[in-house]
């Protein structure tokens, strides 16, 4: 009797012990980092429902833990879940400090892909403000162009992607020269 009693006492203090030395921020973001970590092995795997689990735990650890966020946004994003995706990119630029080009370069596709091409513009030329010579910030700045069939401006940024060391075959340059030909 006096064991089954001193168990759950025991637990109960060393829980009690627990709480009285709280993680500091530094440590609650070492953990987080580790299962962002952990989740973008998962992802590189295509394990994508493994991968959102370690974001959220991240997440939980860390609110405002924004590299956790942009996992999550990615996953979302190969999921093809853009609504989600959208909101997701959109926590990790709120939190990110200092500012995470990428997470705006992927908003920017995300908002493409739901046609609203003039916030995508917005933001990659926020990711242009933040890194000009970012190759993917150039690259997508000429998809938009494309897009938008002014071919000045879409070649000029992506001759300025392929010097900052983008590769693009030449069946990519053929399709964009008969979508936006650089003359135009």
């Amino acid at each position: 009797m006096k064991v089954k009693i001193l168990v759950p006492v025991i637990f109960l203090v060393a829980l009690l012990g627990l709480a009285s030395f709280p993680l500091c921020a530094e440590e609650v973001s070492h953990y987080a980092g580790m299962e962002v970590e952990k989740g973008r092995e998962f992802f590189k795997n295509g394990d994508f429902d493994a991968a959102l689990g370690r974001f959220n735990q991240a997440i939980i650890l860390d609110p405002g833990y924004a590299p956790a966020y942009y996992g999550s946004a990615q996953v979302y994003g190969a999921r093809n879940q853009m609504s989600q995706a959208i909101h997701y990119f959109r926590k990790t630029i709120e939190l990110a400090d200092p500012p995470m080009v990428d997470a705006y370069v992927n908003l920017g596709i995300a908002l493409m892909v739901t046609g609203k091409e003039d916030e995508s513009f917005q933001m990659f030329q926020k990711a242009l403000e933040i890194d000009p010579d970012n190759r993917n910030v150039h690259a997508n700045l000429a998809q938009y162009y494309c897009s938008q069939l002014n071919g000045a401006k879409a070649w000029a940024h992506i001759k300025i992607a392929q010097r900052l060391g983008l590769k693009v075959n030449e069946e990519q340059l053929t399709d964009m020269e008969s979508i936006c030909p650089e003359g135009r």
